[in-house]
């Protein structure tokens, strides 16, 4: 049985526009993701973005497959 996967998506803060970090996981692997503040490249404004998981999605072909809730 295949597991479904999505990408993890952020938002860029100054452009408000959603973008890929480049990795892709299932939904429980996306869930049990560590509460650590981590950084990504953003395309859209081209600086570094802090972010934890709370504020990161798991999407596949434009749809939400997993949000993480604040705790």
């Amino acid at each position: 049985m295949l597991r479904e996967t999505g990408q993890l998506m952020l938002r860029c803060p100054r452009t408000g526009r959603d973008y890929s970090i480049g990795v892709e996981m299932d939904p429980a692997s996306f869930s049990s993701l560590p509460a650590t503040q981590m950084t990504a490249h953003c395309p859209h404004c081209g600086e570094r973005h802090r972010w934890i998981p709370n504020e990161a999605k798991l999407k596949r072909d434009e749809v939400t497959i997993a949000h993480r809730r604040l705790t």
